[in-house]
């Protein structure tokens, strides 16, 4: 049996094949597999390019391909070290999982228990000198702060600002981050800036990144050495930034927080997938809607994607046409709804209507007559 050894090129991101390589040359079948992988032919070395964060799903399919035409693998050390990593840092993945479901399934009585809550409630107690949470805020707020990626998908008036700043506060407390960027509908400007002095009872410094602002001032923030703790960029920025957001965001610690984030479903969506890029490099990764499955279940894909690139597959257990099929069933509490809300349970939290413990609203009706132009355009419209 012909064999192969597979060695690594961390530098220059690629895979070199050594040993028996006129064996592997003259394997027609082979070669055509390689070339999928990204082998060129442009050499007699059989070099296999990767990117940095494709690295192991590239040499798993390199590995895969050479025990397929029967091949024996040999591993060099550099090899070996970093599928030795890759295992263990899935196990800690998987241990992290399980720690943040414990989290979200808590009542608070049973929070106040965690040692580890414990010490987030007394940094967030200390910084946040006008504004005392309120108890499903402190569990939302400890989810989000052990996750650092997760979703909050609470209903409106939940307070999922105070509940990002409080996060904020304990990861800032522990040098975890030190920047935010939000990026949200311009109406939410406002909202984040006035409830930082809200939470914190001082104001907070920030640039606002839109059509509105001169480009050479959003530019000069994103390139600078010493910006503002906080960064208001509206989706339509995104795309024509993306270069100078990506320095920002790998040049700073950052949270970074999609508000409004049910706009960046359309997995051809080109604000979409220019924030998906951009958050990849960030220290935290926050996703806040109210409203996450406005078309169906596939509505959840680019949500996790943003909050973890490289694990999103590993969470979800569904590609994208599964979600959409289970939509188009209208399915609700079938097996594989189940499955999928069991399977994306620890990373997101959702503060429920009935929680707030709002009065009924108190409903009263008044007609008003269309006069005859409002009429006919309502009518116009209706008839088509």
């Amino acid at each position: 049996m012909p064999s192969i050894v597979i060695n690594l090129n961390e530098a220059e991101l690629f895979f070199l094949l050594t040993g028996d390589i006129g064996d592997v040359l003259s394997n027609r079948r082979l070669m055509f597999s390689l070339k999928k992988l990204g082998y060129d032919g442009s050499s007699k070395d059989v070099i296999i390019p990767y990117t940095k964060h494709k690295k192991i799903q590239v040499l798993q399919n390199l590995q895969e391909l050479l025990k397929k035409f029967n091949f024996l693998e040999e591993k060099s050390q550099e090899i070996q070290n970093s599928l030795d990593s890759f295992y263990q840092e899935q196990a800690e993945f998987d241990n992290f999982s399980e720690k943040a479901k414990t989290i979200r399934n808590y009542q608070f009585d049973e929070l106040k228990q965690d040692k580890d809550f414990a010490d987030f409630s007394q940094v967030v107690a200390k910084e946040f000198t006008k504004r005392d949470p309120k108890d499903f805020q402190w569990l939302s707020a400890f989810h989000m702060a052990f996750s650092q990626k997760s979703c909050n998908f609470s209903v409106p008036g939940a307070g999922k600002t105070t509940i990002v700043y409080a996060a904020y506060a304990y990861l800032r407390n522990n040098k975890k981050v030190d920047k935010l960027v939000v990026i949200g509908p311009k109406s939410s400007f406002v909202p984040w800036e006035n409830e930082y002095e809200e939470c914190f009872g001082e104001e907070i410094t920030s640039q606002r990144i839109s059509g509105e602002v001169p480009i050479e001032e959003r530019k000069q923030h994103l390139a600078s050495g010493s910006p503002t703790e906080l960064t208001l960029i509206s989706f339509h920025s995104v795309p024509n930034l993306q270069n100078e957001i990506e320095y920002f965001i790998k040049n700073n610690n950052v949270m970074l927080v999609v508000d409004e984030a049910h706009r960046i479903k359309n997995p051809d969506g080109k604000n979409a997938a220019s924030i998906l890029e951009i958050g990849k490099e960030a220290k935290s990764r926050i996703i806040l809607t109210g409203t996450p499955l406005p078309n169906g279940y596939q509505d959840l894909y680019n949500l996790y994607k943003f909050i973890y690139p490289y694990h999103y597959r590993d969470i979800l257990k569904f590609h994208y046409g599964n979600l959409e099929d289970m939509t188009q069933n209208q399915e609700l509490n079938s097996d594989r709804v189940n499955q999928l809300i069991e399977n994306i349970s620890p990373f997101f939290i959702r503060v429920k209507k009935e929680t707030l413990k709002l009065p009924s609203v108190q409903e009263t009706v008044i007609p008003i007559k269309m006069d005859r132009y409002q009429r006919n355009i309502y009518d116009f419209i209706e008839d088509h």
